[in-house]
C-alpha cells in the first residue's frame, strides 16, 4: 500500500483527547513509518522508527490540549510583601498531567512551535526526552513560554558574565515520579527581552519595562511540568534587569514599593530632568536580586 488515510473522531494519546484528526500513514522504509496528523488540535509529522532503541519523532506546527479555561489575575505581585498573591486558577486547577507515569513514556524527540492547554499557552518547545527509572529527563531542551527563552540568544551570551554562571546553572529539566507523587525542577539560564511584556503574558499588570533580562534558575515545584506556577516554587532565582522605568498608574503599586525600599535619594540624583520628569513612572539602569523560596505543600493535589 501507499498510504492509509484514517480520520478518527477522537484520538486519544496518553489520555490526551484530540477531536478530529485526520492521519496519514505511509511506509518510510521496512518497519518505519511516516504519520502526519491534521487537525484543530494538532498538525505535524511523527516519524515512527522500526528499532525500539530509536528515537520517536514528532515534529509539530502546534499541539492545543483540552483543559480549563486560565482564570486571569486580578491581584499585582505586592513586592513590598513576602507574600505573593495567588489566583484562584492557581490553586484550583488540576495537574492536566497527573495521570502519566514518565517513566514508561517511550524515547522521543519532541519539538512544536505552539503549545497550549486549554487558553493556557505554553509556547515553542523542543527537547529529546529520555525516561528512566526515577521518571524522565528532558534534554536538548529550548523554549519560548511567555518570553522566557531558554536554549535561545540572550545578553551577554558571548560575556564572561554569563561563564561565571554556565557550570553552575548548567541547562537540566527533570519529571521524577514515586508512584505516588510528581515532582519537576529546572535549573538553566533564562532570557527576557521587556519584562512588561513577560508580566502581561503571565496575567500581571506590566510594572516594569526593561530592554533586557536574565534569569539563573534553580527552582522545582511538585506536579509534573505543566502544572507550573510561581506560587509553588521552591529554590533559588537570581535576576538581573538592564535598562527600564518602574511605571505609575494603574496597575503600578507594586513597583513603587519596590521603589520605597531603594535609596530614594541615590535615583533622584541620577534622574534625567529632560526624560524621567516628564514621563511617569522611574527610569533605572540595572536591577540585581536573588530569591530563596521553599514552597510548604499543604494539598494532595498533582
Amino acid at each position: 500500500m501507499a498510504f492509509v488515510d484514517i480520520v478518527a473522531d477522537v484520538l486519544e494519546v496518553y489520555e490526551q483527547e484530540l477531536p478530529l484528526v485526520n492521519i496519514r500513514i505511509q511506509e518510510d522504509s521496512p518497519r518505519s513509518f511516516a504519520v502526519n496528523l491534521m487537525g484543530d488540535s494538532i498538525q505535524g509529522n511523527v516519524q515512527i522508527p522500526a528499532e525500539e532503541n530509536e528515537y520517536l519523532q514528532i515534529d509539530l506546527d502546534y499541539l492545543h490540549l483540552e483543559g480549563e479555561d486560565e482564570i486571569p489575575l486580578t491581584e499585582d505581585i505586592d513586592l513590598g510583601s513576602s507574600n505573593l498573591s495567588i489566583s484562584r486558577e492557581e490553586t484550583e486547577r488540576e495537574d492536566p498531567l497527573l495521570s502519566i507515569d514518565p517513566r514508561l513514556l517511550p524515547q522521543l524527540k519532541f519539538s512544536t512551535d505552539e503549545f497550549s492547554i486549554g487558553s493556557r499557552s505554553y509556547g515553542s518547545w523542543s527537547f529529546s526526552l529520555n525516561p528512566d527509572s526515577q521518571g524522565a529527563t528532558f534534554d536538548d531542551l529550548i523554549f519560548d513560554f511567555r518570553g522566557l527563552r531558554l536554549g535561545m540568544e540572550g545578553p551577554y551570551v558571548d560575556g564572561t558574565e554569563i561563564d561565571e554562571y554556565a557550570a553552575r546553572f548548567a541547562p537540566s529539566f527533570t519529571w521524577d515520579f514515586d508512584g505516588s507523587n510528581h515532582t519537576s525542577s529546572l535549573t538553566g539560564i533564562l532570557y527576557a527581552d521587556d519584562m512588561a511584556d513577560v508580566l502581561t503574558a503571565n496575567g500581571y499588570a506590566a510594572s516594569i519595562e526593561s530592554e533586557d533580562a536574565i534569569f539563573f534558575s534553580d527552582i522545582s515545584w511538585p506536579g509534573s511540568p505543566a502544572y507550573f506556577a510561581g506560587s509553588r516554587l521552591s529554590g533559588e532565582l537570581d535576576l538581573d534587569i538592564d535598562n527600564g522605568r518602574f511605571q505609575q498608574g494603574s496597575g503600578g503599586q507594586g513597583a513603587l514599593r519596590l521603589i520605597s525600599i531603594l535609596n530614594f535619594d541615590a535615583i533622584m540624583r541620577r534622574a534625567r530632568l529632560s526624560d524621567d520628569l516628564v514621563r511617569t513612572g522611574f527610569a533605572y539602569d540595572e536591577i540585581e536580586a536573588e530569591f530563596i523560596h521553599e514552597f510548604i505543600n499543604n494539598s494532595s493535589k498533582g
